[in-house]
């Protein structure tokens, strides 16, 4: 099982060393403005931002946001009550051995579990195989190419399962 711990104002060095991380900034957008951006948002009641973990080590970064608090709306086509998530792997020996794919399904199965989301949507850099993979693995669809709030995007989306897809997972 992995963890997800909130962060806090503490955390913001961590996740600035970790977002600088050649492996991780290739795929973020202004990396150098980043943490900053993701303390001022601590408070903010349309976004959540966690430290993720698994036995006690704590190795990557999950957010989860609800389009529909954010202003302006940065996803206005999903449905009412659609959320978004976007995570990293900050230590690189923890790359390609499945812990992206696990703890996204487990992050979103927990979204599932205690809201009525009708979807969790992510969009990763259509050239990112690595998180397009991951993502795939941990049942997204791909919708297709869109214009995403940081640029151009991969959409894809996880619908809520239905009590019949409940029961046979």
């Amino acid at each position: 099982m992995y963890s997800f711990r909130p962060i806090s104002d503490q955390d913001i060095a961590r996740l600035d060393d970790w977002v600088r991380r050649s492996h991780v900034a290739r795929w973020w957008t202004k990396p150098e403005n980043w943490a900053e951006r993701v303390r001022n948002r601590i408070s903010e009641i349309w976004i959540d931002h966690y430290i993720v973990g698994v036995d006690g080590h704590e190795f990557g970064f999950i957010q989860c946001y609800r389009p529909w608090l954010e202003q302006p709306n940065s996803w206005p086509d999903q449905p009412a009550g659609t959320h978004g998530i976007d995570q990293f792997i900050a230590d690189p020996d923890m790359l390609g051995r499945g812990h992206g794919s696990a703890f996204v399904r487990q992050f979103v199965d927990g979204i599932f579990a205690s809201t009525d989301a009708p979807r969790v949507i992510t969009d990763p850099s259509p050239d990112n195989a690595r998180a397009v993979r991951a993502y795939g693995k941990a049942m997204f669809k791909t919708v297709g190419q869109v214009d995403a709030p940081d640029g151009r995007a991969l959409l894809m989306l996880r619908e809520r399962p239905t009590a019949t897809q409940t029961d046979e997972t």
